[in-house]
């Protein structure tokens, strides 16, 4: 019976089966008659989805089938509007098994997707399976004056000591960095002070110079509630010392987004000299 049922398939099979949609970063095209039609066969008798995975498809992320029947060779085609049959694979989802909702033998009805069309599909690269979204990311909490002085105190030490991987961890990435500034030497002004990217490699010029910090006070100025990511700002005096610069008092200003579960970020400094 399915060798019956399946003949007419392989006999006309689509040239082409173009596969397109989220999670495929450009379309796929299924290039092989044979292949095409030995997947077509595949789903003569293909068990039918359940009610309840039926009623499901709507919320469930799928992937677009244009089959090209009667096309020729060349050129093959690139978008799925210029296919003449239309249809859709739903890939695994949660507990729900794939299916796919095509026109098979004069029938459309959606159906589970069997062992070999799934083989055939991940041979191309294309999921069968839908990644659960990733977690939201965790935000910002208040701050407390333990924790922002705390955070300071890494930073400066990781500056004097050249650690260029704590540095980069100790800053916020963007967009959420907004700036780290001071006068000459090694100025950072207006776009430079906002530029993430030059950060770490500024860190590490300065080291190459000797510069240290020395921290002489500090002072939390409590949190700033910003929609739902509130920060925490800070104050404070320090001296700033290198080979093209003598020990010279500094006073600056700074923010930092505080978690619960992950490192406390800068993302604000500003220092100056203190007349």
């Amino acid at each position: 019976m399915a060798l019956v049922l399946a003949s007419p398939i392989q006999a006309a099979a689509p040239r082409y089966i173009l596969v397109s949609g989220p999670g495929v970063a450009r379309p796929v095209l299924l290039a092989n008659w044979s292949e095409n039609g030995a997947l077509l066969a595949a789903l003569v008798n293909a068990r039918k989805a359940s009610d309840e995975t039926v009623r499901g498809l709507g919320d469930r992320p799928r992937l677009r089938l244009g089959l090209f029947w009667g096309w020729s060779a060349k050129p093959r085609p690139t978008r799925p509007s210029q296919a003449n049959q239309m249809g859709w694979f739903y890939p695994s989802w949660r507990s729900q098994p794939p299916v796919i909702d095509l026109l098979v033998n004069g029938v459309r009805v959606p159906r589970i997707a069997p062992a070999r069309v799934l083989r055939t599909f991940t041979r191309h690269g294309l999921p069968t399976r839908t990644l659960p979204p990733p977690p939201e990311p965790e935000q910002p909490t208040l701050c407390t004056a333990g924790e922002v002085e705390t955070l300071v105190r890494r930073f400066i030490d990781a500056f004097n000591a050249g650690d260029l991987r704590a540095l980069d961890a100790l800053f916020a990435r963007e967009p959420e960095f907004e700036w780290y500034s001071t006068d000459a030497p090694g100025e950072r002004f207006r776009s430079l002070a906002k530029d993430r990217p030059s950060l770490v490699p500024y860190f590490a010029g300065r080291h190459a110079l000797g510069e240290e910090l020395t921290l002489r006070s500090f002072r939390f100025n409590g949190n700033t509630s910003r929609a739902l990511r509130p920060y925490g700002n800070f104050e404070y005096g320090l001296t700033r010392s290198a080979e093209d610069l003598q020990p010279t008092p500094y006073y600056g200003k700074g923010a930092t987004f505080c978690y619960g579960t992950r490192s406390d970020v800068i993302f604000v400094w500003s220092m100056g000299r203190h007349d």
